[in-house]
């Protein structure tokens, strides 16, 4: 484990003891059963050696991962593991993520900006996982944790 992974579990684990707590005295946590579950920041393999350090981040959570109320059942019994789970990330996942294809989604643009940014001519070799040494080299964030109040998901919630 990596001293930079310590110091984020030490950072994240009482933050998120109190996020399920607070959830948890608000109501049962089935109520939370469609609101996607907690996010927390990831880097690549390679983010630590990386000469340059940069994060993309963006505004939410759109679905992301199961629902919340998993998040408050592994708090309960402990499973650190999965909260702090950043495989899909690290495996280079998000790639897939960009259903459009295009550089004007989030995953799009930060290809198209990595591929800028290296000296990749063409931004669609990032696309089929060439240069996993970019493709590993950089964080990921939200602004938002959780969904915003007023997303198309939240939204629809009653549909």
């Amino acid at each position: 484990m990596s001293n930079l992974f310590m110091m984020f579990c030490n950072h994240y684990k009482p933050l998120v003891e109190e996020f399920a707590d607070v959830l948890t005295k608000a109501g049962p946590a089935e109520r939370y059963a469609k609101i996607p579950e907690l996010f927390l920041p990831a880097w690549g393999t390679r983010y630590e050696q990386s000469l340059l350090k940069i994060a993309f981040i963006g505004r939410d959570t759109a679905t992301w991962g199961e629902d919340i109320h998993k998040t408050i059942e592994r708090v309960r019994e402990g499973d650190w593991t999965g909260i702090f789970n950043q495989s899909e990330f690290r495996n280079l996942d998000y790639i897939d993520w960009n259903k459009k294809g295009t550089r004007y989604t989030f995953w799009g643009f930060t290809l198209y900006f990595l591929a800028w940014l290296y000296g990749v001519e063409n931004w669609e070799l990032l696309k089929q996982k060439s240069h996993k040494d970019i493709l590993s080299s950089f964080a990921w964030g939200n602004a938002n944790s959780v969904e915003r109040w007023d997303s198309p998901t939240i939204q629809n919630l009653g549909s």
